[in-house]
């Protein structure tokens, strides 16, 4: 009768630990989903990341201003450039 009623039996649901870091083991199929789809977004993210990071660096460190003296001499700013590029978006979002 106790039996029926699981009161004996333990139960082996999953815990958080200290410090962890990862998911818990899924107890479902959905989150089983949930967390394939990290794992995927993840592997892009990493990609997109470590591109991003790798171009800004080539241009930090080719385009310095110790390697290109002349560049400041004909350095405009691009007033109308930047607020195209500031307002497009902007009106955009509010359509």
């Amino acid at each position: 009768m106790l039996k029926s009623l699981n009161i004996i039996t333990p139960v082996w649901n999953d815990a958080p630990e200290p410090w962890q870091l990862s998911f818990q083991d899924g107890a479902s199929p959905s989150f089983e989903g949930i967390v394939e789809l990290h794992d995927q977004i993840m592997f892009y993210l990493v990609i997109i990341l470590f591109g991003v990071s790798w171009m800004l660096s080539s241009v930090i460190f080719n385009f310095g201003s110790n390697q290109n003296k002349i560049v400041y001499k004909y350095h405009n700013h691009g007033t109308l450039i930047e607020l195209i590029w500031t307002i497009t978006p902007a009106l955009v979002l509010m359509l």
